[in-house]
């Protein structure tokens, strides 16, 4: 089995973990609206204000650029050096904040249970695996950091809009009502720190260790 095969198997495993994941997630939000008498816009609102699912989106795009539209301007897009390290820190703090904060909070059983597994710890695995072994990589500023900084930074001003007018947020740690926005605040100041300190370690590791030239 060749290098070029290997690559494509993680891809479209990436692509197919990821994206029926997201789209079961979604069945199971829309069946639970149904079956609560909920609004289904206001669950697909809430759906879509979930950094997992945000982010594991952009991990199956990214596959499906690599296999289906590698010269569409998506394709072209996710193809730079400086995109790709940052989805790996995007997807490494999915992974890493759902075990180390959101696990304990509730235990998912039945087909719930094979989404969270999937969006929380296979497609994290598989993505930072093709990372670190089979994505072109090139010599980067550290400036790029402020980079990686947007999409978290981004997330973070609409989800405080959002709650502002719908009074709802996604995760308790950044949730005005319950702890306020002083500690809101706190807390999203020290994601953007873990943000930025994984972007300049992989940054420093993209260019000292895993620097190739293929």
């Amino acid at each position: 089995m060749n290098r070029f095969t290997v690559k494509q198997i993680f891809q479209f495993t990436g692509l197919v973990c990821g994206g029926l994941a997201v789209v079961i997630q979604f069945c199971l939000m829309m069946a639970t609206a149904a079956e609560k008498e909920l609004s289904y816009f206001g669950e697909t609102i809430r759906f879509f204000s979930y950094m997992t699912i945000l982010t594991n989106i952009l991990v199956a795009l990214c596959f499906a650029s690599f296999l289906y539209f590698k010269d569409s301007p998506m394709g072209k897009f996710f193809a730079r050096p400086i995109v790709q390290v940052a989805l790996f820190v995007y997807i490494f703090i999915v992974g890493a904040t759902y075990h180390i904060v959101l696990a304990q909070m509730w235990t998912p059983t039945g087909l719930q249970f094979v989404v969270d597994l999937l969006l929380h710890t296979i497609v994290p695995i598989v993505y930072c695996l093709y990372w670190i072994i089979m994505a072109q990589k090139e010599h980067q500023s550290l400036t790029n950091v402020l980079v990686i900084l947007l999409y978290p930074l981004g997330y973070f001003i609409l989800i405080l809009l959002k709650g502002l007018i719908t009074g709802t947020y996604p995760y308790p740690f950044i949730d005005v009502s319950m702890i306020g926005y002083g500690m809101t605040f706190v807390n999203g100041l020290l994601l953007l720190v873990a943000y930025g300190a994984l972007g300049f370690l992989m940054i420093t590791l993209n260019n000292n260790v895993f620097h190739n030239e293929h």
